[in-house]
Order: C-alpha cells, then sequence, then structure tokens
C-alpha cells in the first residue's frame, strides 16, 4: 500500500504493483510505503480512510498466467523480496509454491487452484469461504482486498459489486488510466510508468484449451462481467 497526501493506492498481486509503486514514490511528494505489499481495504488507518483509493486490474486470464510464471521463474527456495520475521510463515508459503509450481504444466497448475483446493497449498488460505462463494481464486483475492471485515457477508457484498468506491485501473491502460485518476484529485502528474517485476510469458491465450478457458470463465464470471473482461 502507498499513502500520500490526497490518495491511497492497494497493490493487489500482479497487477502490476511493483511497477505503480516505483513512480508513485518517485514521482509524488509526500507519498510512502504502509505496510506489507498486498495490503487491504481493511489495512488503511484511520487517518487515512476517507481519502480517494485507487487500485490496478487485469483479465482473468492474464492474471493466472502471471502468477503461474512468477512461481515458476523465480529460483526454488528463493526468499520472497519482503523477508521480514513477521512474514516468516509467508515466505515458508512461497518457497513451497517455488518449488512446486515449476513442476506443473500450467493447466494442472490451473486445476490445482481451481477444482482441486485440496490438492496443492494453494495460493489463499480462506478454503472454506472460496467454496462458499463458489469463485476463482483470483476474484476471492479481489473481494479480499475490498472487503471491510473478512466475513462471508462481506464477501458476499464485494461479489455483488457493494464495495467502497475505488477508482480501478487495468493494467494495459495504465498511463492514460492513473493520468486521469491524478487529475480527478487535483493532482496533475505527468504519467510514464515503465515496466517492472514482469512475468516473461507468452500471450496468455497460447496458455488455455477449450476446457480451462471454461474454468476461468465460470469461476470468475462476477469479476469479468462487473469489469466487462471477455473470455
Amino acid at each position: 500500500m502507498i499513502i500520500s497526501d490526497k490518495f491511497v493506492f492497494l497493490h493487489l498481486q500482479k497487477c502490476a504493483g511493483n511497477a505503480v509503486n516505483r513512480f508513485i514514490l518517485g514521482s509524488i511528494p509526500g507519498a510512502r510505503q504502509y505496510g506489507w505489499g498486498h495490503n487491504t481495504i481493511r489495512d488503511i488507518p484511520a487517518e487515512h480512510k476517507g481519502k480517494p483509493i485507487v487500485a490496478t486490474i487485469r483479465s482473468p486470464l492474464e492474471w493466472y498466467v502471471s502468477i503461474y510464471s512468477h512461481y515458476t521463474q523465480r529460483i526454488p527456495g528463493a526468499p520472497p523480496r519482503n523477508s521480514s520475521a513477521s512474514h516468516k510463515k509467508w515466505r515458508q508459503k512461497l518457497d513451497y509454491y517455488y518449488r512446486t509450481v515449476p513442476g506443473m504444466e500450467f493447466k494442472e497448475f490451473l486445476r490445482a487452484v481451481m477444482l482441486e483446493i485440496d490438492g496443492v497449498d494453494t495460493i489463499h488460505e480462506q478454503f472454506d469461504a472460496v467454496r462458499q462463494l463458489g469463485v476463482g481464486i483470483y476474484t476471492y483475492r479481489f473481494m479480499r482486498s475490498f472487503a471491510s471485515r473478512m466475513e462471508i457477508e462481506e464477501l458476499e457484498k464485494v461479489r455483488d459489486g457493494k464495495v467502497v468506491p475505488v477508482f480501478f485501473i487495468d493494467i494495459g491502460n495504465l498511463d492514460v488510466g492513473f493520468n486521469d485518476f491524478f487529475s480527478g484529485i487535483g493532482c496533475p502528474v505527468d504519467v510514464s510508468i515503465a515496466k517492472f517485476n514482469a512475468s516473461d510469458h507468452k500471450c496468455c491465450r497460447d496458455y488455455y484449451d477449450d476446457e480451462s478457458i471454461e474454468w476461468v470463465r465460470e469461476k470468475d464470471s462476477m469479476f469479468s462481467k462487473r469489469f466487462g473482461y471477455e473470455m
């Protein structure tokens, strides 16, 4: 999370957050990092809760390829960049992914996190919530980031579009989107966001067949319909 005098930026995993962080911290006077990388709306300090919130998103099809590529391209056993003692459990969890996912084909990985939640130690911990909500992991992460409380009822509100007002920007439209956002809050900035820590992978469609696209279409339909992503 980044907090400035005029806004808060929330970093949804694998949505160009590192590139946006670098730009904001280098271009917005007084902007500062708060907490760890993937904070949620619940982590915003009380004195900053009234500020405009901006976040980045992407197509679910792209997100699953990106998270898969991230785990397959990191060195097995390498600790995540946030290595504070308070995140020991998270470091152990990531180490599991870096050792396990590189041995999987993409469809095998997608099946594990979509359909066989107990099959691997998946990229979330709220197994029961995911089952009850009937959504994909990406949609769940979105809901978890923007729900006021980690309760099924609150997650369902986010699923149904009842979310704290947030300015969402697709990562394919970063410069224009952030120019619009900054202009709208009276903070004009010449935006030019360079890629950083981006996974190197083929066109995302090359990873899918008809069956695996249907998994994403079914599980992440709420998110796709809400933001106009076609699959």
